[in-house]
């Protein structure tokens, strides 16, 4: 279980670094937009949606970020980035203000794309 931990807490940190390279590329620091580095390692997206009043709308992105040992997946929605590998599992909820920006930048850029 201490395993899947520690890579839900490693990608936590690799989105906090993806909201400092935000930061430098709103700011013109950097020119290569971090996030289409970021969703070049995608393995596959899930988009989930919900019928309200308005319509069907998006509520969240299920990302898979690693498959076949550890399974990874991030949700934009709930903030959760879950990790299993054998027979452990964790969901992690990110709580870090800096990579819950992350996640939101990543969610309004495949609203964009998905529109």
């Amino acid at each position: 279980m201490k395993e899947v931990r520690k890579i839900a807490q490693m990608y936590e940190k690799d989105l906090i670094e993806l909201a400092e390279k935000l930061e430098k590329y709103y700011d013109g620091e950097i020119e290569e937009d971090p996030l289409d580095e970021f969703l070049d390692g995608v393995l596959d997206v899930k988009r989930v949606q919900a019928l309200t009043e308005n319509g069907w709308e998006t509520t969240n992105y299920i990302l898979c970020l690693g498959w076949g040992g550890p399974g990874i997946w991030l949700e934009t929605g709930n903030y959760v980035i879950e990790v299993a590998w054998g027979g452990d599992h964790v969901r992690w909820v990110v709580f870090d203000e800096r990579a819950r920006k992350a996640i939101d930048e990543i969610h309004e850029h495949l609203e964009e794309i998905e529109g």
